[in-house]
């Protein structure tokens, strides 16, 4: 075309646009519309969206990005706030790039203004949007060598960091944390750089919290993570679990894709996909969609491999919401008749006003980087326009286009009409992994119409390859493997390793209402009155995508990365195999110019020739035997002949052998595989190994199974041998419970302190050693120190003198003669030689007949001075002396071998001790350390206060050179700082419970984590929420933190403490600034308040350390207060009544102090080592040694303890020391002589036999000490009368599986129902703590109740602790809870249960329980003998339930007057249970209780359902007499008497169950062992309950009955009156109770002793309602034989061998208690129950149906209780029978065999 028919052409084109625009401009609507980004990258292009009516007119807009936005629209912004700008003209829709400077502050604002002239001015602003800019840093890979961990384990991770780029980011640095479940972080590496690739570390602690660790990476205010599971379950090395085998006929399970989207467009198409896990193969699935009910589409979808697609062509339905539905049709070809409904999804409409959709399809598979994709959009609206598209990747834009596609109509279904086209674009890599794609246009009418879609994009590329040299199938474990690598030069190529789930792309989010903010785009409407409308949660910023998410696996075996050289290039890389046997997958990762690229996986199979699997073995206690199983598999198709040798470490052995080792011989077929079980029993506590030695032959004589096989299996000659070796750790523990006893000895040798004063200059003697010619001093002076050496104990003319720091400590010189000034017969310039702060050691010699001098801690060691002696001068005393004016303090040894130090260590166990448990050990050290109470294991359940020794090493390292190494402070403190921290409440302070504070605990958890900062990572902000909570606490004047009880006082030890530990560790903040001056004013007004020991200690050391005025005041009265009779350093005497005089240490020498005694004496020593006052601190320290006993006992005081020992050891260090030790004990079964000098590290011994005494004898010079500890078990608890805690514990159930069930290595799977109990008998305000160590073998698994709502609980191994607040004396707290066991073991030791305050760990009360029968499964294994010894400490029952439920449970119920409740008819025996639960209904609440705790306050899972079909319930007896082993007490306890293999099988109270006649879904809860009933009545009941077990056992042990109440009154009978209604449905076996009570009273008419006899409770309690009737008094008991006249109905005993067919019959309406005169006589068969108030608590004994009869909880006492009712039956007598212990259960059993019994004679007898 020439150039005249172009220009005449653009000039029709203009006319026509003129005339177009000038006939629509009046109809222009000003609606304006914005796609901004919500993310951008510094240095990287960006692009906003605008769109409004095409019919307006071509519009000049203007983005502009701002620093800041104006204060008003209207205002220009200033020029240096414009970051960046761009103008494009645009005409109804168009995008507008912008470039992002690269310094840019973290937000901006991006504004889109119109009508701009010149520039910028005079502009209207339409929108304005926040815009984020992100760092440099775009995704940290934190790769963890397994997404398993096991407490103990150790933690491993790489990191990976890449810039937008997909590059290795650089000149970054990185803060690495790992997060606990808390989300507290526990382990910290600051400011690490991007360059590092070496591997990070995190020791777990045996206590670590179970649950999800995260770790996280956190640069330029970006934080990446990655989760870790720690559990129990499985570990780091733990392979996979295999896959079950499905068993089912036919199995199928459907779902809908994930993926597939939610939200479905009228008229367009839908895609689905239909995902199945299947035992077949061949599945075909129906996918109906349904519209209001009405199937508007249906298709048949074959699945293959687990998963089938399908499309809907055209959605024609506009319901909100449509449904989609998954029938089964077929299986493996075969019909289905009556399809199965599997799966069912809601896909709702997509929102919008407008009428037309955009669709986009073709992305669903994950596209490759550099390929151009190839996308389909459909429209519901004519779409012959410009349509824009733009892809953002993390948020940010990516690319950008606009376009004229080739449209293309099409008809769906025959009846819609859709425009079609295609759009393509190129993948670039950085939209690597997951990305966006929004696609959009303009309608007429200026509607937007849109649609987004994500995709994934895989980082491959041909360039990029890896491969084996030797293409094997098989790979041996540990074998060399070679690799040929393809990558770029220089790159970084890392080889990753591993197995378990690998995700191939990361998920894509297909929710469309969010997809739009989930890409990082933001849609901004200005509509026509000026208002900028926006999306929904506008404030959603996009996901991030990991690229962890491509290649992480489960569990990795390599991670290697190296830099790709033109070396490596040649050579290749080598890397081993796995270790294990398996399936592993191998890929590679490189980094170079180009990015990021991941190669496809390698499959490597690593098979062994011989594969062993050693199970661990569960923790145990000596004498117990647990089972485990070794897995042995021959993996090669051909047989082998296998030896296994098993060993155990000493103090272990095998039960078949009784030897610690065992040999077992076996062939294994091809393939085959064996298990070896055996069973080890411990003998001694203490870390055991089980190492197994096997070791297979392989023979091809054998019979190959499949010869096809043969090329595929591993190269075998004909003597191909395989070893493995593997060794496994079995943790012994010692039974019962431990205690600890320790005896010490500290000591300085040959040492001389001389303290010289300003007020006059007099020498101060001591003699010269005798033995050796010198002497090692030490001088803390300011100047002028004097030393005489002569031959008087005074000065003479035969003398010299050496002078240091003479004339202002500049010279030192040496004279001879009596004057100060004397003769100088030598000197020496020695500036600055002494020193007022610190002493300087020193030495003096005149052998030979030269006097020399010089410092150093060696004589001769660095010479200052020396002077030929006169010969006539013998040095036999040496005097010590500072000028006039100034003070000194000496400190001299003499090294004097013929004067030494003695002392006897008393080592004793107690006669209660498990003979062999015992075992001694005994540490020599240099200094004053105490290493046994520098706990350097963290301990099991254990409160906070206790958990705080562990950290004492971290005292130790800082103030004693001989102390913890540095590396395993290290590891402790990364061990135990993470448990320390899952003591931290929401507020951030520490406790054993949130809400009762520990402020002692606070103080010393800051104290802790700030010291540990010098060692480990530390985050800053738990000190700072420390500080921040202290501060709040110090400015209520710890109103909060302390109880009622001396208030005063306890006010301010906290100011003390508070303010002594911020000046240790120093002010660093204001918070701290103000914190210290505020206790330090409190503290000085309140100081002449304080006269008790320990208060003024700790408020004198506040006050030294904070340089208070007050000092010298309060130091003056504590030397008073603590100087005792005799004007030595003690406590002075007072009465043990005192009320700070508590808990005295058994009255033995040296031992008479209390615990406040204690810690004031720990102050003191640190007042004055402080002081560096070591004539002072010397007196402390051997007052304090003598008694550190006491910490035997309150092993909480240990930190302050060896805190105050570190700080006196600082300045009593002896660099010099030079010692030998004899030791010896009583029988000279140890004797041995140590030399120790300041390098000898501790020495630890042995001692052969306990008890024993150890002498000790020390010559030279130094200080040491020696300390003993014996360690021993006991089944005794040290009770008395003023125990703080009563506690029960017991086992209410044992749940065993079928006969059926062959799974016996694994402990049968029995589960147990536990229940314990406490009540505290003193008033505290602190938490309480109840610790149970399970059997072994069996782990907690969930709390079924508890009596009290606030309850924290948590769980490791076999230890279980819960933690209760606030709870009232005198108050019975209990917890049910159930345990399962994890793997077999017999010869059970007994569970323990202890209870304390959580502030007083010594006062613990302990409970051991254990089964009391020996067909318990429990009690495999154990003698008769045993048994009796250990249940003697389970005696007492369970208590019953509180008297006052409003006080102990916090929940108070007002009076109900109506109940109903459902009550079964059928028989509830251990093998059969009621169709109904009986159940308490509160009608004020409607609320339903159960076992008698509040709604309000029960767990959750308090109704729990253990039974199961296969599962028996084994009930044990509630009560039972004590028995002793001793024989004075003969067991009462009866069997069922088993007849016949018939009675046998179908009586045992512990089979499994069956499918005879009495088989049916067992009861799922325990035979209930509390009466719930009304206050008065439960404090009867409760009386009546003790006085039944006092009574029982002092009849048993005295040989008499007991006299209870001593009444001599008439007998006064009062009747209960029950009229009832009984209402039975049709075919139903329940019975509903409606009964209206009477309750009367029975009064005693004889003083003959009764004997009383505890009472049994049957199998099903019913609990009657409340009323706010009073209840009646007494229950006192009669002996007196007579007969029942008023009641047609005799309740029978539980004791008695004739059963009584029964109904429960329950109170509905309560009527007042009416007392009747009557002179009935009451049968001593029969017992008043306490249920007679208006509360009542009624038992079912048996029941038959037929014959309902009402009785009552009963027992074999001689009381009654008389029972009217309006269905009458015959009388039965009952027959007295001798107290007995029999459980009901047994009873019942043994009825129903004798009646058996009795009519089989009968029938015999009628047919002779």
């Amino acid at each position: 075309m020439d150039k005249k028919k172009m220009a005449s052409a653009l000039a029709l084109l203009a006319a026509l646009y003129v005339c177009v625009v000038s006939g629509t401009t009046s109809n222009c609507t000003r609606t304006f519309n914005v796609v901004a980004p919500k993310v951008a990258v510094p240095g990287q292009r960006t692009a906003v969206l605008v769109s409004w009516n095409p019919a307006c007119s071509p519009k000049d807009v203007t983005l502009r990005l701002l620093r800041q936005i104006p204060v008003t629209e209207q205002q220009r912004a200033a020029d240096d706030d414009v970051l960046s700008h761009n103008t494009v003209t645009i005409h109804g829709d168009g995008i507008i790039p912008l470039t992002v400077p690269t310094q840019t502050p973290d937000t901006c604002y991006l504004q889109t203004l119109t009508d701009c002239v010149n520039g910028t001015t005079n502009c209207t602003l339409q929108t304005t949007s926040r815009l984020r800019l992100v760092g440099s840093v775009r995704d940290v890979v934190v790769q963890t060598s397994s997404k398993f961990y096991k407490p103990g384990e150790t933690i491993e991770f790489w990191l990976l960091p890449l810039d937008h780029y997909l590059r290795i980011a650089e000149d970054v640095t990185m803060d690495v944390y790992i997060k606990n479940p808390k989300g507290t972080r526990v382990a910290l590496w600051d400011d690490v750089p991007s360059s590092r690739n070496t591997p990070f570390r995190f020791m777990l602690s045996e206590l670590a919290v179970v649950g999800e660790w995260t770790v996280e990476v956190a640069s330029e205010g970006v934080t990446f993570k990655t989760a870790v599971n720690v559990s129990n379950a499985r570990g780091s090395t733990d392979p996979p679990k295999r896959e079950q085998t499905i068993t089912e006929e036919h199995f199928v399970e459907l779902r809908f894709g994930h993926e597939m989207r939610h939200k479905y467009k009228p008229g367009l198409p839908f895609l689905g996909k239909v995902e199945a896990m299947s035992s077949e193969k061949n599945l075909r699935v129906r996918v109906k969609v349904f519209d209001n009910s009405t199937t508007i589409y249906s298709q048949d979808v074959e699945i293959i491999q687990g998963e089938g697609t399908f499309v809907v062509p055209a959605m024609l339905s506009d319901n909100e919401i449509i449904v989609l539905q998954a029938e089964l049709v077929s299986v493996e070809g075969k019909e289905i008749e009556g399809h199965y409904v599997l799966a069912k999804e809601f896909i709702q409409k997509w929102n919008s006003t407008s009428d037309c959709y955009l669709l986009v399809e073709g992305v669903e598979h994950t596209l490759t980087a550099n390929e151009e994709a190839e996308v389909v959009v459909l429209s519901s609206c004519p779409c012959n326009r410009y349509v824009n598209y733009v892809v953002t990747t993390e948020g940010h834009v990516a690319i950008w286009q606009k376009y004229k596609p080739v449209v293309h109509m099409t008809k769906i279904m025959d009846q819609v009409d859709i425009c079609r086209f295609n759009l393509t674009f190129n993948v670039d890599p950085v939209m690597a992994p997951t990305s966006h794609l929004l696609v959009y246009y303009t309608t007429e009418k200026g509607e937007t119409i849109n649609d987004v879609i994500s995709f994934n994009v895989k980082q491959t590329d041909p360039k990029v390859k890896i491969s084996l040299k030797d293409n094997k199938n098989n790979w041996y474990p540990e074998e060399l493997m070679e690799l040929n690598l393809m990558a770029e030069e220089n790159s970084l190529v890392c080889l990753i390793g591993g197995r378990g789930t690998e995700n191939i792309s990361p998920l894509r989010n297909m929710d469309d209402d969010t997809d739009l903010l989930e890409s990082g785009l933001l849609f901004l409407e200005k509509r026509l009155d000026g208002k900028v409308t926006t999306s929904r949660q506008s404030d959603l910023y996009p996901r991030h995508h990991s690229f962890l998410d491509t290649f992480s696996m489960d569990q990795l075996w390599t991670w290697k990365c190296v830099n790709f050289t033109s070396d490596v290039i040649k050579k290749g890389m080598n890397i081993h195999a796995p270790s294990k046997p398996g399936h592993w997958k191998l890929r590679m990762l490189t980094v170079g110019s180009t990015g990021l690229k991941i190669t496809d996986t390698l499959d490597i199979k690593v098979t062994s020739t011989l594969e062993v699997d050693v199970r661990t073995p569960v923790e145990i206690n000596v004498g117990e035997t647990v089972q485990t199983d070794i897995y042995v598999a021959n993996n090669v198709n051909s047989c082998m002949d296998v030896n296994a040798l098993l060993s155990l470490s000493e103090g272990a052995v095998f039960s078949s052998s009784n030897q610690p080792f065992v040999a077992e011989k076996m062939r294994l077929g091809a393939y085959g595989a064996t298990s070896l079980i055996v069973r080890i029993t411990a003998l001694k506590e203490g870390l055991k190994n089980l190492t197994v030695d096997i070791s297979g032959y392989v023979s091809e004589k054998c019979h190959l199974i499949n010869d096809n096989k043969k090329s595929e299996d591993l190269e075998l000659s004909n003597s191909t041998a395989s070893i493995v070796v593997k060794s496994v750790p079995i943790y012994v523990h010692p039974e019962g419970i431990q205690h600890q006893t320790t005896d010490n000895a500290y000591f300085c040798a040959n040492e001389q302190l001389i303290v010289s004063t300003t007020s006059d200059f007099r020498y101060q003697h001591i003699n010269a050693p005798k033995n050796r010619d010198g002497i090692v001093f030490e001088i803390q002076a300011k100047k002028s120190a004097h030393i005489l050496l002569s031959q008087e104990r005074k000065p003479t003319t035969l003398m010299y003198q050496i002078v240091l720091g003479d004339l202002d400590n500049t010279i030192s010189w040496i004279g001879r003669g009596k004057h100060g000034n004397g003769v100088h017969l030598t000197s020496r310039n020695t500036p600055g030689i002494l020193s007022e702060e610190e002493p300087r050691t020193f030495w003096i010699s005149w052998e030979k007949g030269v006097l020399a001098f010089g410092y150093g801690q060696e004589i001769h060691q660095y010479p200052l001075l020396k002077w030929n002696m006169d010969k006539k001068i013998k040095i036999n005393h040496i005097g010590f002396a500072t000028i006039l004016g100034t003070t000194g303090q000496f400190r001299v040894w003499n090294y004097n071998d013929e004067a030494g130090f003695s002392q006897v260590l008393h080592l004793e166990t107690p006669n209660t001790m498990i003979s062999g448990s015992e075992s001694g050990t005994l540490v020599v050290t240099g200094g004053l350390n105490f290493p046994f109470f520098v706990q350097n294991e963290p301990k099991f359940s254990t409160s906070l206060v206790s958990f705080l020794s562990t950290f004492t090493p971290l005292l130790m390292s800082e103030h004693n050179n001989n102390g913890t190494e540095e590396k395993s402070l290290v590891d402790l403190l990364s061990k135990s700082i993470p448990v320390l921290l899952s003591y931290q409440n929401s507020d951030g302070s520490f406790g054993d419970h949130p809400n009762v504070p520990c402020y002692w605990c606070d103080i010393r958890v800051l104290e802790i984590l700030w010291r540990s900062q010098s060692h480990v990572g530390v985050d800053s902000d738990l000190i700072k929420g420390l500080k921040t909570w202290i501060q709040k606490q110090v400015f209520e004047d710890f109103s909060t933190v302390v109880g009622q009880s001396d208030m005063e006082i306890n006010k301010i030890i906290c100011a003390a403490d508070t303010l002594a530990t911020l000046m240790e560790l120093g002010i660093e903040s204001e918070i701290d600034s103000k914190i210290a001056n505020h206790t330090k004013s409190y503290l000085e007004q309140h100081l002449d308040n304080v006269v008790k020991p320990y208060p003024l200690a700790i408020t004198s050391y506040a006050l030294m350390v904070s340089n208070s005025y007050f000092t010298k005041k309060a130091l003056t009265k504590l030397q008073s207060l603590s100087t005792n009779q005799e004007s030595e350093f003690g406590w002075p005497k007072v009465h043990p009544t005192s009320d700070w005089y508590d808990d005295v240490v058994p009255q033995k020498k040296g031992e008479n102090i209390s615990i406040d005694e204690f810690k004031a004496s720990l102050y003191c020593l640190m007042i004055y080592s402080a002081r560096r006052e070591l004539k002072s601190s010397e007196p402390i320290v051997r007052y304090l040694y003598y008694r550190t006993k006491i910490l035997d006992t309150y092993p909480e005081l240990a930190y302050l303890a060896v805190k105050a020992f570190a700080m006196y050891d600082k300045i009593g260090s002896d660099p010099h020391r030079k010692l030998t030790i004899s030791l010896a004990t009583s029988g000279m079964e140890l004797t041995d002589t140590l030399e120790l000098d300041p390098s000898t590290k501790s020495q630890y011994l042995h001692l052969p036999s306990l008890p024993t005494k150890v002498f000790v004898y020390a010559t030279g010079a130094g200080c040491s000490t020696i300390q003993g500890r014996v360690l021993y078990s006991t089944y005794t608890t040290a009770e008395n009368d003023k125990k703080p805690f009563d506690l029960w514990s017991g086992v209410t159930d044992v749940i065993q599986p079928s006969k059926g069930f062959t799974d016996e290595i694994y402990g049968h799977a029995i589960t147990l129902r536990l229940k314990t109990c406490f009540r505290m008998n003193n008033e505290t305000e602190d938490a309480i703590r109840l610790e149970v160590k399970l059997f072994s073998g069996y782990y907690f698994d969930k709390i079924s109740s508890a009596s009290v709502s606030d309850v924290h609980h948590d769980s490791h191994s076999n230890h279980i602790w819960f933690v209760f607040a606030k709870v009232k004396s005198s108050c019975i707290v209990c917890v049910s809870y159930t345990a399962k066991s994890i793997q077999k073991v017999t010869g059970l030791r007994p569970a323990v249960a202890k209870v304390y305050v959580v502030s007083r760990p010594d006062q613990s009360s302990y409970k051991l329980f254990h089964v009391d029968e020996e067909q318990n499964p429990l009690a495999e294994g154990l003698t008769d003998m045993q048994i009796a010894d250990w249940i003697t400490n389970d005696s007492n029952g369970f208590p019953v339930d509180n008297n006052n439920p409003c006080k102990c449970n916090n929940h108070c119920e007002p009076p109900t007057t109506e109940k109903t409740t459902v009550v079964p008819t059928t028989l509830s025996t251990p093998n059969q249970r009621p169709s109904t639960y009986a159940a308490t209904t509160s009608t004020f609440t409607g609320e339903v209780t159960t076992g008698g705790t509040p709604a309000a306050t029960r767990s959750t899972k308090a109704e729990e359902v253990l039974s199961k079909p296969r599962i028996a319930t084994i009930p044990t007896k509630i009560k039972r007499a004590p028995v002793k082993s001793s024989g004075n007490v003969v067991r009462n306890m009866k069997k069922p008497n088993k007849k016949t293999d018939k009675d046998k099988d179908s009586n045992s109270k512990h089979r499994a169950n069956d499918n005879g006649p009495d088989s049916g879904i067992r009861d799922s809860s325990p035979l209930k062992d509390t009466v719930n009933t009304d206050h008065a009545t439960m404090t009867k009941m409760a009386q009546m309950n003790t006085m039944t077990n006092m009574g029982q056992i002092n009849t048993m042990r005295n040989g008499r009955q007991s006299v209870v109440g001593g009444s001599t009154t008439k007998p006064t009978t009062t009747t209960t009156t029950m009229a009832t209604k009984v209402t039975t449905a049709r075919g139903s076996d329940v019975t509903t109770a409606r009964t209206t009570t009477y309750t009367a009273v029975t009064t005693p008419t004889s003083t003959k002793p009764p004997t009383i006899t505890p009472m049994v409770l049957t199998s099903t309690t019913l609990q009657a309602s409340k009323t706010s009737t009073p209840s009646s008094s007494a229950t006192t008991v009669t002996s007196r034989s007579s007969t029942t006249t008023a009641a047609p109905i005799t309740t029978s005993t539980a004791a008695s061998t004739t059963t009584t067919t029964t109904t429960t019959v329950t109170p509905l309406t309560v009527k007042p208690v009416q007392e009747t005169s009557s002179k009935s006589s009451i049968s001593p068969t029969t017992s008043v129950s306490p249920a007679t108030t208006a509360k009542t608590s009624l038992t079912t004994a048996a029941t038959t149906a037929g014959k309902p009869t009402v009785t009552t909880a009963t027992t074999p006492s001689a009381v009654t209780t008389t029972t009217v009712a309006r269905n009458h039956t015959t009388p039965m007598t009952a027959k007295q029978l001798a107290p007995s212990t029999t459980p009901i259960a047994d009873l019942i059993l043994e009825a129903n065999r004798n009646k058996k019994i009795a009519a089989d004679d009968q029938k015999k007898n009628g047919s002779e």
